[in-house]
């Protein structure tokens, strides 16, 4: 037998007992399983690694084809031992790479397995027999399966995240939906009260007045000193339904945008305040101011509660000194998210040396009805600044206020180009 294997494996003749011992033990304990057969399908040799993946011992010159009972393909199907690719190598002469078999050991076990069953010719070109290795990828199949498992259950996970984020993105679509709405509601609810109230109030303001003038002399101290409270009363709450009505004008309605020559528009405004700046002594520095494109009536009213601001609350121990300044800034230096394509930006500044702030109010300031000083030092509404906030947000910018009490005050205004 050990000169049948050394003809048919090697191909030539080795005296026995040198070295075919040699090699054939070499081969006896190669990690890989190798076995060959004789041109009729006998086994005429195998290693202990091919023991070990057929679950069994073969017999020698008897076991035809394969040392397993019994083998199938991967989608469970049996595959006859004579129709093996060890079997196909022999019958037609012919290596037979690359078809995956599952081999059945006789406990019932299955190792995942790829032959390469390759023919022996002698000198002649005659088929002499034929070796066979067999890798085992029982270990590297499962790391496969897991994975693909793995990848399925990744992708149903992801599949399922993506609807539920699309289900999450529909709900908040429609709660936004509805709270605009309810906001488009709401703001013209406001303005349509705020407006409706103006005309009882006038009545007011008109009657108590026209008692005061009528009567003053009847009047006791105490009666007039009513009669002028409810006058002013009624004057400040007038002051304050216009707030409301700039307020709701600002948020609600579709403009066009135009070009706005800044330095008109502020000339306009101090010219509107000359005598009040002329008697406080005033001095307004400012800078050249750009061209931008905005709602004229909303930039009109922003500066004017700028300005007036200032004037508001300027220090009761020295005079008003307003700097309005203006630098260009690139987009990457802005106080919050970019929300267009600008590259550059326009950054407005007003700067006064008032009472001022503590800086813990900076983004409180911008709140509704929000004062941070008593009337000793203002007769403000606390709506001015939410109503400037406004305007810039419509205008695509950011607004930010600084502040340090008795120091001043400080807004910066951020527009694209």
């Amino acid at each position: 037998m050990h000169e049948i294997l050394s003809n048919q494996f090697f191909g030539h003749t080795i005296h026995e007992g040198t070295r075919y011992s040699k090699e054939a033990g070499l081969l006896k304990k190669l990690p890989a399983a190798i076995y060959t057969c004789n041109e009729n399908g006998l086994l005429t040799f195998y290693n202990d690694a091919a023991v070990a993946l057929w679950g069994r011992i073969p017999v020698i010159g008897k076991d035809l084809w394969c040392g397993s009972l019994k083998i199938r393909r991967t989608d469970g199907s049996p595959i006859p031992l004579d129709s093996c690719p060890m079997a196909i190598c022999l019958k037609e002469g012919r290596e037979v790479f690359g078809e995956e078999i599952v081999v059945v050991r006789p406990d019932g076990s299955c190792r995942n397995v790829l032959p390469y069953p390759q023919p022996i010719f002698d000198y002649e070109g005659k088929i002499t027999g034929a070796v066979n290795m067999l890798v085992d990828i029982t270990e590297l199949k499962s790391v496969e399966n897991a994975l693909r498992e793995s990848e399925e259950r990744l992708k149903y996970f992801a599949i399922s995240l993506e609807k539920e984020v699309a289900h999450r993105t529909r709900d908040l679509q429609e709660a936004n939906q509805k709270l605009l709405l309810y906001n488009a509601q709401l703001e013209q609810f406001a303005y349509a009260a705020s407006h409706d109230m103006k005309e009882p109030l006038r009545k007011i303001m008109f009657y108590n007045s026209s008692v005061l003038d009528s009567c003053e002399d009847s009047l006791g101290e105490k009666e007039k000193g009513f009669l002028i409270r409810s006058v002013n009363a009624a004057k400040r709450m007038g002051d304050l339904i216009d707030n409301l009505l700039d307020y709701s004008k600002a948020t609600i309605g579709i403009h066009a945008f135009e070009p706005i020559d800044l330095n008109e528009l502020v000339e306009e405004i101090l010219f509107l305040h000359k005598d009040l700046l002329d008697e406080r002594q005033a001095k307004v520095e400012k800078d050249h101011l750009p061209v931008t494109k905005g709602i004229p009536f909303q930039f009109r009213q922003l500066l004017d509660n700028l300005i007036g601001n200032a004037m508001k609350y300027q220090h009761p121990e020295r005079r008003l000194n307003l700097q309005i300044r203006t630098q260009k800034i690139d987009a990457d230096h802005l106080p919050g998210p970019v929300t267009s394509a600008a590259l550059h930006y326009h950054k407005l500044s007003f700067i006064d040396n008032g009472i001022g702030f503590e800086p813990r109010y900076s983004d409180k300031i911008f709140d509704l009805f929000q004062r941070l000083h008593d009337g000793a030092f203002s007769s403000g509404t606390g709506i001015g600044l939410a109503i400037c906030k406004k305007i810039v947000e419509n205008h695509g910018g950011w607004l930010k206020a600084s502040g340090e009490v008795g120091v001043g005050a400080r807004f910066d205004i951020f527009l694209a180009e």
